[in-house]
Formats: structure tokens, C-alpha cells, sequence
């Protein structure tokens, strides 16, 4: 089934999702960390670290110079064998936003190009794949891709964390029906809506072609989506809404035995989320 068709599939689905609450977004200055790392043709270990501010990204032809820095550092730890004593090697440059181009918009995709500005600290160079001036593929609250000097992908790196005033580590986003229902509700882990979608998930989605290919893809979005949502001034009312226009609903077409309604309504609420929060 295309995916287009679970927004018309029920009608439920979308009288809940229009009332979906719209994302208030909070520290849209604060900077987004990724990371990542790669092995080079000579067994050495890199770790690559990209700043940048997101919104900058979303606003690009609005941002100011100051909102569209980039800090990108490599580190490179010592040489299998030397002593203790031997320093972490670091280099660190600065970059600033000249080019994005959106390339899709659920979830948000660009290419995004840097001129490079200086190099502020460290005594480490950069890996000769890699072109002086900055050019990456970016998912915001997902990854950046760094391209090497032939355009071509070479090393990805994984969103870490925002420079809000709050942890992320507090929250799991392994599962945002879990994480709404667990962290929000103050449910169990094995509470009965868990429980419940569980099921769906192990004895009729898993081991089908859809079925499969929607887990698959919840791996990637469910994250994103949950940390753009506890990212947000109004995430209170959000999961409040997810609780009782997503997760309840789901849990009753799953008790009631209509397992594709379910899995069809789940899908449809998902790519409504991706379309306004990512």
C-alpha cells in the first residue's frame, strides 16, 4: 500500500490529525551537535563533530552570518602503541553557510555547501578526501553527511543533542509511542497500551513487506520526531494529544481485532507528524 493512502484510508485519521497541536519551537539559536566516525585507508580511527544551528537550515535566505556558522573538529586518538603521555590529536575550523538547497520536506532533507573561514584550533589537518569547503547532505535531528572531493558520501554523522538547557539523555527515543505513554503518562513499560501495540507490531506487522518497511522507517523518523518534539515549548500539549488521539485509538482498533485500520491509522498519524515537525 503507498503511504499516500493512509491519510484517506480513514476518515478518523483525519479528523484526529487536524487537530494535531502545531510545534512551537524553543532555542532556535541553540546549536545542534552530530557526530560520527570513520576508519581511513590506513586503519586510523577519525571522529568528526559538526555544529551548526538547525534553524538556520529551515530559514537559510533569513539567517544572519552569526546563525550560520559552522564549527567542524576531527580528532584522532593515539597510535596503537605509544604511551600514555601521547596527546588525542585535534583540529578545529570554522564555516559559514553559503548554499541549501531542500531536496525533500518530510522528513526535511537539503544539501547544504560552507565556505571555510579559518582554522581556529589544533594540530591535526584535515583528511585529504575531504573538499576545503564544506560540502553535506543534512536531516535535521538525524544526520549530516560529509561528501568527499568527488561529491561522493564519506562519512555520516548522527545527531547528538542541542545546546538547550536540558538533557536529552533523559529521554528514550527508541519508541515514541513508549516514550508518549511511559515518560508523559507515568505509565509502566508494561503497561497495557504497550502491551497492546506490541502485539500489533511482533504478530501482524513484522515478517510483511509493508510491515516491515514501516518499522523500518519508524527507526529512522520515530527518533527525530520525538526529539523535535521535546525540543518544543508546547511539548506537554503534544504528547497530551499523541496520547489520547494516537495511542488510545490504536490500543481500541487493536483490541477490537481491526489490525489494519490500526496499522493504517498508526502510518497516516506518523506521516502527518513527519510532515509538521520535521
Amino acid at each position: 500500500m503507498h503511504r499516500r493512502q493512509f491519510l484517506t484510508k480513514s476518515g478518523t485519521t483525519v479528523l484526529a490529525i487536524t487537530g494535531l497541536p502545531l510545534l512551537l519551537r524553543r532555542d532556535k539559536a541553540a546549536p545542534a551537535i552530530y557526530r560520527g566516525e570513520k576508519t581511513d585507508a590506513a586503519k586510523v580511527k577519525w571522529t568528526y563533530e559538526v555544529t551548526l544551528i538547525i534553524d538556520s537550515i529551515n530559514r537559510f535566505t533569513a539567517a544572519t552570518d552569526e546563525a550560520k556558522k559552522i564549527t567542524l573538529k576531527v580528532t584522532q586518538p593515539p597510535a596503537t602503541g605509544s604511551s600514555a603521555a601521547d596527546p588525542v590529536k585535534t583540529g578545529e575550523y570554522s564555516y559559514l553557510m553559503s548554499e541549501v538547497l531542500l531536496l525533500e520536506s518530510s522528513p526535511k532533507q537539503a544539501d547544504m555547501k560552507a565556505k571555510f573561514v579559518a582554522k581556529t584550533s589544533g594540530n591535526l589537518a584535515l583528511p585529504a578526501e575531504l573538499p576545503k569547503e564544506l560540502n553535506c547532505r543534512i536531516r535535521p535531528y538525524l544526520d549530516v553527511v560529509l561528501r568527499d572531493t568527488k561529491g561522493k558520501d564519506y562519512v555520516t554523522l548522527n545527531y547528538q543533542s542541542s545546546g538547550a538547557d536540558y538533557d536529552d539523555d533523559d529521554y528514550d527515543y527508541d519508541c515514541f509511542l513508549t516514550t508518549a505513554c511511559v515518560y508523559h503518562k507515568g505509565l509502566r513499560d508494561d503497561c497495557h497500551e504497550l502491551q497492546t501495540i506490541r502485539f500489533l507490531r511482533e504478530h501482524y506487522m513484522r515478517g510483511t513487506p509493508e510491515g516491515d518497511r514501516l518499522l523500518t522507517e519508524y527507526e529512522t523518523t520515530g527518533p527525530a520526531i520525538l526529539r523535535s518534539i521535546y525540543h518544543a515549548e508546547n511539548r506537554n500539549e503534544i504528547l497530551d494529544h499523541l496520547y489520547n488521539n494516537l495511542v488510545v485509538p490504536s490500543v481500541t482498533n487493536i483490541e477490537e481485532g481491526n489490525y489494519e485500520e490500526a496499522m493504517n491509522y498508526y502510518a497516516g498519524y506518523v506521516e502527518a507528524m513527519k510532515k509538521n515537525y520535521l
